[in-house]
């Protein structure tokens, strides 16, 4: 079996994702507002969005020694 390779935009988009949600669950718990739930969302988005910089970096990396 072949080990699976995960991208930088997969693994910020997960790390997003579990940051934002134990962010707004917690919010949600004190507050009582569902909108904080909202978080893990935007966590995601943010996630994803750092990630695929950093996929394009190395690519860009990986480019420019000949790879």
């Amino acid at each position: 079996m072949e080990k699976t390779q995960y991208t930088a935009a997969q693994l910020g988009m997960l790390a997003g994702i579990v940051l934002g949600a134990g962010i707004g669950i917690v919010l949600f718990a004190i507050s009582g507002n569902a909108v904080y739930i909202a978080l893990a969302g935007a966590g995601a988005g943010i996630g994803l969005a750092l990630g695929a910089g950093i996929d394009s970096h190395r690519k860009a990396q990986g480019d420019r020694q000949g790879r």
